[in-house]
């Protein structure tokens, strides 16, 4: 049987929705960042919007809607 089920690159929890949100009133807009080397920033780190510059080869995965 063939499953339909689509693979989501980025998801929230609703309590880390929670957080998001009140790291947001207090700070502004934000992103998050995750490095995909081995050593370096391999963990998700928030920054307030434009507070890092992506790299050549960074990819956006996708958004997440307050």
């Amino acid at each position: 049987m063939e499953t339909t089920d689509k693979i989501s690159r980025l998801s929230v929890t609703d309590e880390a929705m929670e957080v998001i949100w009140e790291l947001e009133k207090k700070h502004g807009e934000l992103m998050f960042y995750q490095a995909g080397g081995c050593c370096e920033g391999t963990q998700p780190q928030c920054f307030d919007k434009g507070g890092y510059f992506p790299r050549m080869n960074d990819a956006m995965i996708g958004t997440i809607n307050l």
